[in-house]
This record gives C-alpha cells, sequence and structure tokens, in this order.
C-alpha cells in the first residue's frame, strides 16, 4: 500500500507537472477535469493506505493470502481482463495518449497499477493468492510490452523506418547477389552472422519487405528468451511456473545490453555444449562456437572461452593450495581461453583476407575517436554509459558479492579472483568500445560484462558452485535482494520505448517512388550510373527498376570510414566526387553546420561528417530535390567543380 502511495503520488505529481509546463491546463477541460480526479483519487487511496496500516492489516493479509473468489464462472471472467489488460499499458504508450503518461514516474506508477489489476485476474482465475501472482502479472506484462515494441515496425512501408533499418536487409541480400543482382559481390564487411541470420527469408524468392521484418523482430525477441529457456534447463528448475519466471526474466535480463541475436547464439551454444568437468569435449565446443565469435564482433572472440573459465571457476574445486595445485587446476580453463581466442582472431583474419573487402576497413574500429564524455551523463545519452550499467547490475554485484564473501573460507582465493578478473576485464574492455564514435547511446558494447555477470549470479542462485571439497555451496537470497533483482529488468524493460506511432502515408511513398523511377530512368537512358547510399533495399525488392547496383559506398560502410577517417578509403570516394562518376545520388540530408557536443545530441558525429564528407558533396555535386518529407536528398553533378584535387 505504502509503495502504491509513493508510486502513484510521484505518477501523477510529475503528469501535473507537465501539463502545467505544456500549457495543457488551461486550455483544456479534460485536463483540469482528469487533475482534479487525481487530487481526489490521492486522497481517497492515501487513507485508504494508513486506515489498513493501522487498523485492518489482518484482515488483509488473510484475504490476500486465502482468497474467495466465488463460483467457478466467475473465475473464468478473469481471463479475458488479463487479456485485456495486457493490451492496456501497450495502447497508452504508443497511442495519441502517449504525450501525456511518457515521462518516467507517470508510466512507471501506471505499469504497476497494471500489475496489481492483472494479479488480482490471474489469483481469481487461478484460484491462487493475490501474492503468488504477482511476479507472474508483472513478467506478463513486461514481455508483451516488450512484444509490442517490434509490431510497429512490421509493415510493408517502403522506405526505411530508421536510419539504418533497411541497410541491414540490403547488406544480407549480397548472399544472394547472383540471384537477385545478377553480379559478384563482395562479402560483408563486418557482423557476417548477423547477416547471416537476416538472409534466411531471402531463401523464398521475392519474399516481401514485411517477411523481412518480422523476421528480424523475431530474432531479437526470440533470442533472448530461448537463451533464458535453455538456462532453466541447465538449471534443472522444477515447475512450469517457475521455468516461465525464469525464462522471462533471463530474456529481459538480456535485452537490457541489448545482446544482439547473433550475440546470443554464442551464449546459447555455451550452454548447451559445455560442461566445466570434460575438457577435450569444451575445447571442441569452444573452438567451435569461437568461428561463430570470430565472424561476429572482436569483443566476443574470447567470450566462448570465458563463458567456459566462469562455469570451471564456479563448478570444479581445487585440490592442494600450493602453487603446483593452482597451476594444474588452471591450465584447463586457461586452455579453453586462449584455444578460443586464436580460433577465433584466426577466422576473423582469414576472413578479412578472402572477403573481397580493402583489408584496411577491418581496421576501422582501432583509428576511431574515443568520446569518453559519454561514460556519464550527456546529451547522446541522458543516463551515461557507467551510471546505466551499474545501476542495471548492481542488484546482481551485490548478491555475488554477499556470496563471495561469505564463501571466503569454503574456497581458495584463486577462484573468486578470477572470477573478478574475467567480469572486471569485461567491463573494462566493454566501456572502452562503448565510448568509440559513433556508439555509446545505448549498453550493447557492454553486452559481454552484462552475459557473464548474469551466467555467475545464475551458476551461484541455483546451487551450481562448489567448495574445495567438492560440496555444494549455497547461499540464500534475502527477500528484499530477490524483489529488486526481479525487478531491475522489468523496470528497464517498461521504460524502453513508447511515442506516438507515425501515420506512414502509403499514397505519398509510392508517389516519392514514381517520381524516383523517372529521375533515374531519364538518366540512366544516357548511361548514367545511379549511387544508392541510403534506401538501397529500394532496388534489392524491386520497387526501384532498371538501375544498376553500385556496390560501393554503402552507408553503414561509409558512415564507418567517416567515423574512423580510413584516409584510403575516403580519398577515392572523394575522387569518385570529383570526377563526377554519379549522375544521380541518393543520400540522407548531409550536416550543414557544427553543433555543440555539450549541447546536442550526436553533435560529434554530425561534426566529422560535416568536416571530412560534406564539404566534398557541397564543392561537387549539387542538390536537385527532396523527397520523403525532405529526408531523402537526390544529389546531380554540379555545373562547376570547385574542389580541390586530391593527390593520387
Amino acid at each position: 500500500m505504502l509503495l502504491l502511495t509513493g508510486l502513484t503520488a510521484g505518477g501523477f505529481l510529475q503528469y501535473r507537472t507537465q501539463s502545467h509546463e505544456q500549457g495543457w491546463f488551461e486550455i483544456s477541460a479534460k485536463i483540469r477535469a482528469a487533475e482534479f480526479l487525481g487530487w481526489v483519487g490521492l486522497t481517497i487511496f492515501l487513507g485508504l493506505a494508513v486506515y489498513v496500516w493501522f487498523f485492518q492489516t489482518d484482515r488483509v493479509l488473510s484475504w490476500l493470502t486465502t482468497p474467495k473468489y466465488g463460483p467457478k464462472w466467475v473465475r473464468w471472467l478473469a481471463l479475458p481482463l488479463v487479456v485485456l489488460l495486457l493490451s492496456v499499458y501497450p495502447i497508452l504508450m504508443f497511442g495519441e495518449t502517449s504525450q501525456y503518461v511518457l515521462i518516467d514516474w507517470t508510466r512507471q506508477a501506471i505499469f504497476v497499477w497494471l500489475v496489481v489489476m492483472v494479479s488480482a485476474a490471474l489469483a481469481v482465475w487461478r484460484g491462487k493468492s493475490w501474492a503468488a501472482m504477482l511476479p507472474c502479472a508483472a513478467s506478463i506484462l513486461a514481455v508483451g510490452y516488450h512484444l509490442a515494441t517490434y509490431l510497429p515496425g512490421i509493415s510493408n512501408y517502403p522506405f526505411a523506418l530508421g536510419w539504418s533499418e533497411t541497410t541491414r536487409y540490403y547488406v544480407a541480400s549480397t548472399f544472394f547477389d547472383h540471384r537477385i543482382y545478377g553480379i559478384d559481390l563482395p562479402m560483408v564487411f563486418r557482423d557476417f552472422t548477423r547477416y547471416l541470420m537476416q538472409a534466411v527469408p531471402f531463401l523464398v524468392k521475392d519474399s516481401p519487405l514485411w517477411v523481412h521484418r518480422l523476421w528480424q523482430a523475431a530474432l531479437r525477441f526470440g533470442s533472448t528468451y530461448f537463451a533464458g529457456y535453455l538456462l532453466a534447463k541447465r538449471y534443472q528448475i522444477k515447475g512450469a511456473k517457475w521455468v516461465a519466471l525464469f525464462t522471462m526474466w533471463a530474456g529481459l535480463f538480456f535485452f537490457q545490453g541489448p545482446v544482439f541475436y547473433n550475440l546470443m547464439v554464442n551464449v546459447l551454444l555455451v550452454i548447451w555444449l559445455v560442461k566445466a568437468d570434460r575438457f577435450w569435449r569444451t575445447l571442441a565446443a569452444v573452438a567451435g562456437i569461437s568461428v561463430w565469435a570470430g565472424l561476429s564482433r572482436i569483443n566476443w572472440i574470447p567470450m566462448p572461452g570465458l563463458m567456459a573459465a566462469t562455469f570451471y571457476l564456479l563448478e570444479q574445486p581445487i585440490t592442494g593450495k600450493d602453487i603446483k595445485a593452482v597451476t594444474r587446476y588452471l591450465w584447463k580453463p586457461a586452455a579453453w581461453v586462449v584455444v578460443g581466442t586464436l580460433v577465433g582472431l584466426g577466422v576473423q583474419q582469414g576472413y578479412a583476407m578472402i572477403s573481397g573487402n580493402p583489408e584496411e576497413i577491418y581496421y576501422a574500429s582501432f583509428t576511431s575517436y574515443l568520446l569518453w564524455d559519454r561514460l556519464m551523463p550527456n546529451p547522446s545519452y541522458r543516463l551515461g554509459i557507467l551510471p546505466h550499467v551499474l545501476l542495471l547490475s548492481a542488484p546482481l554485484l551485490v548478491f555475488v558479492g554477499m556470496a563471495l564473501a561469505g564463501w571466503r573460507k569454503r574456497w581458495q582465493w584463486i577462484r573468486p579472483l578470477g572470477l573478478t578478473v574475467i567480469a572486471g576485464g569485461l567491463f573494462a574492455g566493454g566501456l572502452v568500445v562503448s565510448v568509440k564514435i559513433g556508439g555509446g547511446t545505448n549498453l550493447h558494447n557492454m553486452d559481454v560484462f552484462l552475459v557473464i555477470l548474469m551466467l555467475i549470479a545464475a551458476e551461484i542462485f541455483f546451487g551450481r558452485a562448489v567448495d574445495h571439497q567438492g560440496s555444494k555451496l549455497e547461499i540464500k537470497m534475502p527477500a528484499w535482494l530477490q524483489a529488486v533483482v526481479f525487478a531491475a529488468p522489468i523496470f528497464f524493460v517498461i521504460s524502453f520505448s513508447g511515442g506516438t506511432i507515425p501515420k506512414r502515408d502509403m499514397e505519398a511513398a509510392q508517389q516519392d517512388l514514381n517520381f524516383l523511377q523517372e529521375i533515374i530512368d531519364r538518366e540512366t537512358a544516357d548511361g548514367g550510373e545511379v549511387l544508392f547510399i541510403s534506401q538501397r533495399h529500394l532496388i534489392t525488392f524491386g520497387m526501384i527498376e532498371n538501375v544498376d547496383l553500385v556496390h560501393s559506398h554503402e552507408k553503414l560502410l561509409l558512415q564507418e570510414m567517416v567515423m574512423s577517417q580510413n584516409a584510403e578509403y575516403l580519398k577515392d570516394f572523394r575522387l569518385e566526387l570529383i570526377g563526377q562518376r554519379y549522375s544521380l545520388i541518393i543520400h540522407d540530408p548531409l550536416p550543414q553546420v557544427f553543433k555543440n557536443v555539450d549541447k546536442a545530441p550526436y553533435a560529434a558525429e554530425n561534426n566529422v561528417v560535416f568536416s571530412e564528407l560534406s564539404p566534398w558533396f557541397a564543392c561537387s555535386y549539387r542538390e536537385f530535390t527532396r523527397v520523403l518529407q525532405g529526408n531523402l536528398v537526390i544529389f546531380m553533378p554540379a555545373d562547376v567543380v570547385t574542389c580541390e584535387v586530391v593527390e593520387e
């Protein structure tokens, strides 16, 4: 009651403050009526909370734990009510009402009240206590909202729904280059495994764009929960309810990064194949999984070996205390890490050599700017990387710290030290990768740390850790900490996303496509080349016809090369611009001014593009027109080239 009172008061007062600041209160009778009812409801609820606290505690607790809900037909009315309530939160967050409720305390108060109502409905339906249904209700609501965040993106709208959304589909299409484009293209320049998974719908010839969007949503949503399910099986959780609860919690936890679906494959395979007490099986598994890691991302290359080592340090005892005993103990996990890392690096290097791409593009990440200010709150990331990752990981860190401290006399120092080195190294490495320019706006580069922390905590919680004699180590998580651990990823996901879904005008989009097709037909009739930097998927899915694909300077690659200031690549592109190789260039609007990095989001990225790319377009091409409500520019060669000559 006190928690509900506090959240209700916080949410209502934040809503009230916003309505007055935005001027809604003065111009809307509905807003004024809502505020009046809010004051009345808050006063009544506060009085009820005080009354229950001082006078009716025993009766309320008795009703919550031993409910009497009447005849069975009443129970079955509760099931459709649950379904109805599950839709309320997404509708509020994505509907016309979103502008009023998206602020933090307001949306969280709404969610908690929905949890209360769904808990009550589930209790009636199942004939269980309200308290027993509380975690089920919170999990189902959070997972339902998580799923709902993907639904607006599943459409056949022809243009991109985000900065790089459809570019991903183009890159995936290059696995079928001969069938789709009739030419031989280089292999994808990075994230090979991601695009390999995204290429699956291309197995069906002429699969429409909405199918690819649906498949990507399924991968994003399903991979984390499948990992949670495999973990539940690994830990032999009993009872369908508890398996479902842990699966939902784990899926929400992995989403906090988020851990991308191609990277989740590493986690899935380790959970499935690695056995800490079987050296050769684990060595073979780590080597095989590291092939996938090497084709994914460089910071994931050591992860198969490190995850296997984490299981080993927790599940296998050490016999003896001298240096020889420590050496005998450590050589197995060390072998897994070394072999896995070498395999991953070898695969990555070999891929770079055979991919058909310029070798220098694979080292762009090492020459990019590092924006250390993004560790702390900044215009591009309100919470900042460091405070946010500490906030999300604090509950599990407290639990793991309690366990390590409580067991200090029952296992040797090398095991907790090893776990600390693994987690600490991944934490530090994740911070460095996160501050690379172009990133630092969420926690996806802290994914390796979040995964290893979750695995350590789960191993301890489910009794997989052993002492120096091989006996199971047990520690009970305090109830308050269980509640915090459980609630943390739920509150993360329900605070994520939102806003009125934009109304996409299909008729206007088709008119833009027709206009673009006319211009392209006119220019290509004389043999001109057309470079799609943005919206290249229009060629992939046949929405733009009669144009030969120019593979060079794909959007993601161009952005990466600009951010890393790859001199060789940029020189070649500038020479093409000066020589006016292309009759048309289709690209996003380019930056026109420098931005203040202390005030404007993504100012650093804007400024690099403004200095490294915008001037070369300005001196060699002109902006012919714009389509897509001004969000897509058609460039044509300028009458006079005013660029300085780029030295060969």
